[in-house]
């Protein structure tokens, strides 16, 4: 959080290249979902689609998925779909 001119917070990121983004900018970079119960691969790829400029949520398992879908729209779902509950069409639209 950076504070601009009057004194108010202003939420930003900085990325690597140092270009800085702020929160609407992030609020408009497609939204992934990532589900594993391994947590040092759903680590890898949170981090890894992170920098490729996603915005990303995780859950550990497939009701913690469900659940973050009632919550949040993604755009894309990544999914370990051995974990998911039911199969993986619980998570497809009208699953």
């Amino acid at each position: 959080m950076e504070r601009v001119a009057g004194g108010t917070p202003r939420v930003c990121l900085a990325r690597r290249d140092g270009y800085r983004m702020d929160a609407a900018e992030v609020r408009e970079r497609p939204r992934v979902l990532v589900i594993d119960d391994d947590d040092d691969l759903r680590t890898l790829v949170v981090r890894v689609v992170e920098q490729a400029g996603y915005a990303v949520d995780s859950a550990a398992d497939g009701q913690a998925g469900l659940e973050r879908l009632a919550e949040q729209t993604y755009d894309v779902i990544v999914c370990d779909c051995a974990h998911a509950p039911d199969g993986w069409r619980e998570f497809l639209p009208g699953g």
